[in-house]
């Protein structure tokens, strides 16, 4: 399964009510998400017809990616220059099963671990949809991050009109330093800290999650650096990725061609077991066809011999 998206420099973002049961516990959030989306790749959530909390925005916005990155540093790494190579926006089917284990897992960390208020990073965040409904299920500082500009402005606003006291939006390239942002549209302060009364973890964090954040090899180690990174070394501190496949296509001497296996995947996972790290594919109801293309990953470390 492959995918081609091509994003034009002014990019149109419609304004999505979103809700989620579990547990017998309803949890909603007001997303604007990109609209050049096919609505059939959208994930499936209940549509919510009455968000209680949140500002009142109109329900369509547009941004010119090409005036987002005047206000921060130059990019260092592939997509991140603004125009059609930005990324984000998006809700693939992965989303859906994701943000399922992300509440009920940090409820087991709260009802069965004694864990008061776990704290959440979610990278690769685009309109930040996990991270907004992992900041129901906890009282901890849920940190949502990205590392394109443009699309910080996109969690920057998801944020806003949530009005959740424990978001943290954040600008974060994978294998550098998190720079939070400070609730204005201006981008990180120019000193560099934070001046919020949400606070970073100062050792890290209990829950990392991320969905459909893998698309090309060179992402695979600074990703794994990220994760090592801000995992607490606690024994229930954990990882959870979900990912729709994605092979590769080439196309030579006339002929496309389709890799049978999904190699960016593949180079992750073997990478985790190089550091130690214990893989479980967890099961979840799928609500769509293709469901042998989707994962739903956790990654654990080993407990030390």
């Amino acid at each position: 399964m492959a995918f081609c998206t091509h994003h034009d420099a002014i990019r149109t973002y419609h304004r999505r009510e979103l809700m989620l049961e579990s547990g017998g516990v309803t949890y909603r959030a007001s997303v604007f998400c990109d609209a050049a989306q096919d609505e059939l790749t959208f994930p499936c959530f209940h549509d919510g017809s009455h968000i209680p909390h949140g500002l009142p925005f109109q329900r369509t916005i547009s941004l010119d990616t090409r005036n987002y990155e005047q206000d921060t540093q130059p990019p260092t790494r592939p997509g991140d220059e603004g125009g059609e190579t930005v990324r984000g926006g998006y809700m693939w089917v992965a989303t859906r099963p994701t943000c399922l284990h992300a509440v009920q897992w940090l409820k087991e960390l709260q009802e069965s671990h004694g864990l008061a208020a776990p704290t959440v990073l979610e990278l690769g965040a685009g309109c930040g949809v996990v991270g907004l409904f992992a900041a129901q299920a906890t009282a901890g500082c849920v940190c949502i991050s990205d590392g394109t500009a443009a699309i910080i402005r996109v969690l920057e606003l998801n944020a806003l009109i949530n009005g959740f006291s424990n978001i943290l939006p954040a600008r974060h390239l994978w294998g550098e330093e998190i720079l939070p942002l400070i609730g204005s549209q201006q981008g990180p302060p120019a000193n560099g800290q934070q001046d919020s009364a949400v606070k970073l973890p100062s050792d890290g964090f209990d829950f990392i999650v991320a969905s459909d954040i893998l698309y090309q090899e060179e992402d695979v180690l600074p990703l794994w650096q990220t994760i090592e990174a801000h995992l607490k070394r606690s024994p229930l501190a954990r990882f959870a990725f979900g990912h729709q496949e994605r092979h590769t296509v080439t196309f030579r001497d006339g002929l496309v061609t389709e890799e049978e296996e999904d190699s960016t995947l593949n180079s992750f996972v073997e990478e985790g077991q190089r550091r130690h790290f214990k893989m479980e594919e967890m099961p979840f109801r799928s609500l769509v066809d293709d469901e042998d293309f989707i994962h739903l990953l956790v990654f654990s470390r080993k407990p030390r011999p």
